[in-house]
């Protein structure tokens, strides 16, 4: 009780502060809103997908995985931790929206990234083409194309026009094994059916975040292009063709 009362405390000072801070989480630095609800969050010290991303970093050793894509990245945490955390070859980190994009390259500037992950300012679909995503400006990681798809309803405060590509005609490789991360507030199905290809050609581990309206849909097309699934770590499951 004491405990849940000071994190309490602890996340309505930080909320006091009106800019962002630069500051060491995780070993790493971050330039964080105390605003934003993820930031917050990390500011405090409260867990936020800890053991997710402690079993990717397994994953990419077990599995001797030589290229992450990070899908939906936010701010980049998952972009920063694991090659820091591991020795991945290639990480490609994609976030559609501008101002976020930015905080996600400052991130990994601060930690001497740059030229290690490659950032790409758009959203994966089905088909290459504009749209508008919704965006919450008290937490950016529940941006949206299709708030309609998501679990929960929210008040978006802003509309901000995007770029979206099939990663199949954006990033075409072959042969290679690869951990995605795909967090796109359930937008997850047309994502993966804009890289068809993709999965079919490279050996690959999945954490996609779950809890959607469409989350049947995604696990029947995983099934059918070979996917099993492995586990679930709170709300994201884990998906596999490498082995059997």
């Amino acid at each position: 009780m004491r405990k849940n009362i000071l994190l309490s405390l602890v996340k309505r000072f930080y909320r006091l502060r009106k800019t962002p801070i630069v500051c060491r989480r995780r070993g790493c630095l971050l330039l964080l809103n105390p605003k934003d609800w993820i930031d917050n969050r990390l500011l405090s010290g409260i867990d936020f997908e800890n053991r997710q991303i402690e079993r990717c970093a397994e994953l990419i050793k077990e599995n001797n995985l030589n290229c992450f894509l990070d899908i939906g990245a936010n701010i980049g945490l998952y972009s920063v931790l694991l090659p820091t955390l591991t020795d991945i070859d290639a990480v490609h980190s994609f976030e559609p929206v501008k101002s976020t994009f930015i905080r996600l390259n400052t991130n990994l500037l601060l930690n001497g990234l740059e030229n290690r992950v490659q950032c790409h300012n758009i959203a994966l679909g089905e088909m290459n083409e504009t749209a508008q995503i919704h965006i919450d400006r008290n937490s950016t990681g529940v941006s949206a194309i299709d708030p309609e798809l998501c679990a929960r309803s929210r008040q978006y405060s802003n509309i901000e026009t995007i770029e979206i590509a099939r990663l199949d005609d954006f990033l075409p490789m072959k042969g290679e094994r690869i951990l995605a991360k795909i967090d796109v507030e359930g937008y997850t199905l047309n994502t993966l059916l804009g890289m068809k290809a993709f999965l079919q050609n490279n050996e690959m581990v999945l954490q996609i975040e779950m809890g959607n309206k469409n989350d049947d849909e995604v696990k029947s097309f995983l099934n059918d292009s070979g996917y099993r699934l492995l586990n679930y770590i709170e709300g994201d499951a884990y998906f596999s063709n490498i082995g059997g």
